[in-house]
């Protein structure tokens, strides 16, 4: 399993580093293609999560249909993807430790965002629109407030749990044909 949790971190860290770069650089980052929208290319399947999180090694993810899930205390996160967050890097779930209380803010406010990306109504533009405004924001804080390898491996990890059913992954592909591509460029005025 340890293997296995290792070629997430190190395929999400290869798949995200181009992305982060050209975002860096303040270069346009196109959309995933069909072939790496449902995960980043070579990360565990949703089967391999499920093995994962059944055999204790992640805290429990939420596998409903429902696209939102359950976010008990309001704050905008599914409560799973919360609980990940809060290890703070203690154990292969989170592969980034939290150096201050800025990057938590940074990572809450990219969870946020990510989730209203998976619950969202495609055909309804001006929630795109508004969607795409809030990922772009919550893309250059989190480039602002952790260093690019950091940045890359808490983005994709974020990304692979808030996206772990097929109903959350072909949200974020409609997003993704909606949207095409987004200019993120890091900027520590986009920080809520």
């Amino acid at each position: 399993m340890h293997q296995r949790t290792g070629r997430l971190v190190r395929s999400v860290c290869t798949t995200l580093a181009i992305a982060a770069l050209s975002a860096c650089s303040g270069l346009t980052t196109h959309a995933p293609s069909e072939v790496t929208r449902s995960l980043p290319s070579g990360t565990l399947s949703t089967t391999e999560l499920q093995a994962l999180d059944s055999h204790g090694k992640l805290p429990a993810l939420d596998w409903s249909t429902d696209l939102k899930g359950p976010d008990k205390d309001g704050n905008g996160i599914r409560d799973d993807v919360d609980a990940i967050i809060r290890t703070d890097g203690s154990g292969p779930a989170w592969p980034v430790k939290f150096k201050n209380a800025a990057q938590r803010a940074a990572v809450n406010q990219l969870a946020k965002a990510y989730q209203t990306v998976a619950t969202l109504d495609a055909h309804d533009s001006k929630a795109v629109g508004a969607a795409k405004e809030k990922l772009t924001a919550a893309l250059a804080c989190a480039q602002s407030r952790f260093e690019i390898t950091d940045n890359t491996m808490m983005a994709g990890s974020l990304e692979v749990y808030t996206f772990n059913t097929a109903a959350r992954q072909q949200s974020k592909a409609a997003f993704w044909d909606a949207v095409g591509s987004l200019k993120v460029t890091s900027n520590d005025g986009a920080c809520q």
